[in-house]
């Protein structure tokens, strides 16, 4: 709310967790931690600062919140907290390195932010990584074992701690099929 950030706030996401649940859905939350667009606007102390002194900005326009300051975890922390206590255990973090060309000079990293969340929040939540995965609509609609080895290769069968989220122009159920036979089952559609 400080910063404008809700898109779409829920009316009451305690009975919605709570209804998903008596439903055996399990609710998992996607948040993005260092990779923002809007709070650096808004806060210009969370900020990561080019070599110039301006409000760093990678090639595709992005703005980062700054890893080595307190104000910048506890934000992502108190996200994190409020869903917690409104019932989501599980918890997808995105955005969570910085781009290669500054990241040495903070503390970013999926592993970093991910302890010091268990430390403070507790073993009551699951944190998981993200990871972004593309396949062509050839490749998924293809009939062949090499097209299977293909997709296989894209995905790390043995890191239980990441979801994938795979874009692909392929149909969606299509795709489905495919990554199932493919024995991939960590992962979710993109729109």
């Amino acid at each position: 709310d400080t910063y404008g950030a809700v898109a779409f706030p829920a009316s009451n996401l305690k009975l919605s967790t709570d209804k998903l649940k008596s439903s055996d859905i399990m609710p998992v939350a996607r948040v993005y931690c260092y990779l923002d667009n809007l709070v650096p606007d808004k806060n210009r102390e969370l900020a990561v600062y080019s070599t110039t002194g301006a409000v760093y900005r990678d090639s595709r326009d992005n703005t980062y919140l700054n890893p080595n300051q307190q104000g910048t975890y506890s934000y992502i922390r108190d996200i994190i907290s409020e869903a917690y206590e409104m019932g989501v255990t599980v918890f997808i973090l995105d955005g969570y390195d910085l781009p290669d060309e500054i990241s040495a000079d903070y503390n970013d990293g999926f592993d970093y932010i991910s302890s010091k969340l268990y430390e403070d929040i507790g073993t009551g939540i699951k944190l998981l990584k993200s990871s972004s995965v593309s396949i062509g609509k050839e490749l998924a609609e293809s009939e062949s074992d090499e097209s299977n080895e293909s997709i296989i290769a894209k995905f790390d069968a043995e890191d239980k701690d990441t979801v994938y989220f795979v874009n692909s122009s392929a149909d969606k159920e299509i795709l489905k099929e495919k990554l199932e036979e493919c024995g991939i089952t960590n992962y979710i559609l993109a729109q």
